[in-house]
């Protein structure tokens, strides 16, 4: 399953932000981060304790070249504030 682009483009339209604005974090499934790079937003792979097993569903982690982080703490050194 790919998730929609138009689903990232909307949250970001909700925050009365532009897509380039947006940092999305995810684990890589569904295409997750292949769609919010498609609406302009930065996406990062957050590696997860349990992914080993999860890797056959999670497509975009496999092949993933983009940023990559293993913990939630460290999104802020990749915004600007």
């Amino acid at each position: 399953m790919i998730r929609p682009a138009s689903m990232s483009h909307h949250y970001g339209n909700s925050l009365e932000m532009l897509p380039e604005q947006c940092l999305y974090v995810g684990t890589g499934g569904s295409r997750e981060l292949t769609g919010a790079s498609r609406v302009g937003m930065r996406p990062v792979l957050i590696r997860v304790d349990y992914e080993s097993f999860l890797d056959a569903y999670r497509p975009d982690a496999l092949e993933w070249t983009g940023p990559i982080i293993s913990d939630i703490s460290e999104v802020l050194g990749l915004v600007e504030v």
